[in-house]
């Protein structure tokens, strides 16, 4: 039982290395683009774009499809979901109803009723939060199923569907392949946040996406984001400092050569090269908009050492 940040870190050490190789938040490619903003140069390096919950993002053996292992990713999936739940009763100083654990009947009715007290960071974003809790309550039979009961993988659609508790009782609701990744990626994306302590707007768009895409569990509305493009191209540019070490970027004509550049991309990262061959990167996301001073002496929160 996790009461710390470390021990849930520690608690889900290998499902979280597990589903960020084959099921990340934010989807990676292979390939790259650097955009020289001051010398209008342009060089792309070619490569495959690895979608998440793909087939091909990962060997998995000859004899092995990725169909087998479904249910794995699933079970690891909500495992860190649980784990962040009862680290957010711990946190929260809600006590278990018998001894010092809770049982997973407890959490889930916590979850579904959404007196589950967020974690930090996402106080911030109770909305997302609810969708969490929403989506580990909704699928506790589908877990149940897997752990205890019959689990079966559709040999056609790849839909996950469990097993009535008792004879005749209602069917668990089923993932289908979509909802699947999205679920682990949902995963995979709110312990990150929790452990790193931050939100950034990349990563927490992103989030948004993909609990879009379990609308259907958490039955809440759509929050309306897009998913992120693989590449993430950089843009770069050559700045000297003033007299008192001050630096101004014109974000906005930043963004705009980038997007008549890069009509698809969805985010970009901003490398600004000084003289003394110091480099200073940032989301661009992040970056505040127009013209913008500061001193390389006291760094924004926006923007950091290379």
């Amino acid at each position: 039982m996790p009461t710390n940040l470390q021990e849930f870190k520690d608690d889900t050490g290998f499902e979280r290395l597990t589903l960020d190789r084959f099921t990340p938040l934010l989807p990676r490619s292979e390939a790259s683009s650097v955009l020289d903003l001051d010398a209008n140069d342009l060089q792309v390096t070619p490569g495959v774009a690895v979608a998440s919950g793909d087939s091909t993002s990962g060997a998995l053996g000859a004899d092995l499809t990725f169909d087998d292992v479904r249910p794995l990713f699933f079970g690891a999936a909500w495992k860190v979901l649980d784990q962040l739940i009862e680290f957010a009763l711990e946190q929260g100083s809600v006590a278990p109803k018998q001894g010092r654990r809770y049982t997973i009947t407890e959490k889930v009715k916590h979850a579904g009723s959404g007196s589950v007290p967020p974690v930090s960071p996402f106080g911030h974003h109770p909305d997302l939060w609810h969708r969490l809790a929403c989506i580990y309550a909704s699928t506790e039979e589908l877990r149940n199923s897997l752990t205890h009961r019959r689990f079966t993988v559709d040999p056609h659609t790849s839909e996950l569907r469990g097993t009535p508790r008792n004879q005749g009782g209602a069917v668990p609701k089923s993932l289908n392949q979509g909802e699947q990744t999205a679920f682990c990626q949902a995963a995979i994306g709110a312990a990150e946040v929790v452990i790193r302590g931050r939100t950034p707007t990349r990563r927490m768009d992103q989030l948004k996406w993909v609990l879009d895409q379990l609308a259907s569990h958490h039955a809440q509305p759509l929050l309306g984001s897009s998913p992120a493009h693989p590449m993430i191209p950089v843009l770069r540019l050559r700045r000297v400092p003033g007299s008192s070490n001050e630096l101004t970027l014109d974000t906005a004509a930043i963004r705009r050569s980038a997007c008549v550049t890069y009509a698809d991309a969805t985010n970009f990262d901003l490398e600004v090269l000084l003289p003394d061959g110091r480099v200073l990167a940032a989301p661009l996301e992040d970056v505040p908009n127009g013209p913008v001073t500061f001193s390389i002496d006291a760094l924004p929160d926006w923007i950091r050492w290379k």
